[in-house]
């Protein structure tokens, strides 16, 4: 999930239904997967309305939700495509289903209305079991391991609909946004009807639709050509709500982001991280995953002729170091995806989020400030530069998106 900026990720609302397959509901309950009995769906009923009927749909939203629930229950809910993630900050309570989130609202009470003691502990623990869970979700990576085909889930995850020449769209979830990502990164392919597809990307608009970072989707895995897929059931999505200033001391949204880009504090960026592991791995510090101190050590011990076995676990130690530097560039919070972020969700919601010229120069100062020649000298590392998302063209693409925003 998007934490950064708090300035604009605190004002989206909650999940909302935006689009139900009806046919892949029908369809699921016609071959009576194991999805369909959660769902308790009544075609005989469906039949009688009409399958495109308003009430119908009624119905498949109220299938489609008793299916989330389950999902929860039976810890079907991913959270992330490879990105793990523990969320702090009552950031939790967006990824909550409809029934949990009145839970935690207004928990359930007794009949007498001076509760005990007893029913307070109750409530705190009820409570803490929740945040719990929704802290730990698993990401698509690790979860769909032990999830067999036809089953149902539910991902919340960024979705990301693009476009091609020939006006096909191609629909699926991802962490990163289009100019951040790499061939290597896993993907969630969606299987829609191009209906919903073009609906979505008229709602959405091309710019927001390519990466909208607060999506969630219940679909029944399925088995393509190319791989594991989700038919979707239904898509829900939040959209943004910049509030109004409640309080004459609070700022506004766009003072907050101005004011945010000067709060990170100690925080690392990634190239800065990959440095120090860098240094670390070059006093030595690889070997000491194997138990040995040197590599002339792992010579003597393997014999003078091994010079392939210390290669070999060179190798294995130089992946390892560049996988957890791959960990640090995360898309979803942090200074670099801050900006990243910033980059995209400008441009896409200008109505929603917009600024004036002067705030404008406010963030690429404050930008040049973050990415100064310092940054540069490290980033262009060339024992780094394979490893970094962040590099300097991608920081540099980020910031041609915001300054574009003067522009317009």
């Amino acid at each position: 999930m998007l934490l950064v900026p708090r300035s604009l990720t605190t004002r989206w609302s909650p999940f909302q239904p935006q689009v139900v397959e009806a046919e892949s509901v029908i369809q699921a309950c016609i071959d009576k997967l194991p999805a369909a009995t959660a769902m308790s769906l009544s075609l005989t009923k469906i039949h009688q309305v009409g399958w495109r009927s308003p009430e119908a749909h009624r119905l498949y939203a109220e299938a489609c939700e008793k299916l989330s629930n389950w999902c929860v229950q039976k810890r079907r809910y991913v959270h992330n495509v490879s990105t793990l993630q523990t969320i702090e900050f009552n950031a939790d309570f967006n990824l909550c289903t409809e029934r949990d989130r009145r839970r935690l609202e207004q928990p359930q009470r007794g009949w007498w209305p001076f509760p005990r003691q007893s029913e307070f502990d109750a409530r705190r623990a009820e409570r803490r079991q929740l945040e719990k869970f929704y802290n730990d979700l698993p990401n698509w990576t690790q979860a769909v391991k032990q999830m067999p085909v036809g089953e149902a889930c539910l991902i919340a995850a960024p979705l990301s609909l693009i476009e091609g020449d020939d006006s096909e769209v191609s629909a699926c979830l991802c962490d990163y946004p289009p100019f951040l990502r790499t061939p290597q990164d896993a993907a969630v392919a969606l299987l829609m009807s191009d209906m919903n597809k073009q609906a979505l990307l008229a709602k959405l608009g091309p710019l927001a639709a390519a990466w909208h970072p607060f999506c969630r989707v219940l679909g029944i895995l399925h088995q393509e050509p190319q791989g594991l897929a989700v038919k979707v059931l239904q898509i829900e999505l939040a959209i943004p709500v910049p509030a109004e200033r409640n309080y004459l001391h609070k700022p506004m949204w766009d003072e907050a982001l101005v004011k945010e880009t000067m709060s990170f504090g100690f925080e690392l960026r990634e190239a800065e991280w990959a440095q120090e592991d860098l240094a670390e791995h070059q006093h030595g510090q690889m070997f000491r995953n194997f138990g040995i101190n040197s590599g002339s050590n792992l010579l003597s011990l393997t014999g003078e002729n091994d010079e392939e076995f210390l290669a070999r676990m060179i190798s294995l130690a130089e992946s390892k170091f560049r996988a957890q530097i791959r960990r640090a560039g995360s898309p979803f919070e942090g200074r670099d995806a801050f900006w990243c972020a910033l980059a995209v969700l400008l441009p896409a919601w200008k109505t929603q989020f917009a600024l004036n010229c002067d705030k404008v120069t406010a963030l690429l100062i404050a930008f040049d400030k973050t990415y100064g020649h310092e940054w540069q000298q490290v980033a262009s590392n060339p024992a780094l530069s394979s490893s970094l998302r962040y590099t300097p063209e991608i920081m540099q693409a980020a910031r041609h998106r915001i300054g574009a925003m003067q522009r317009t």
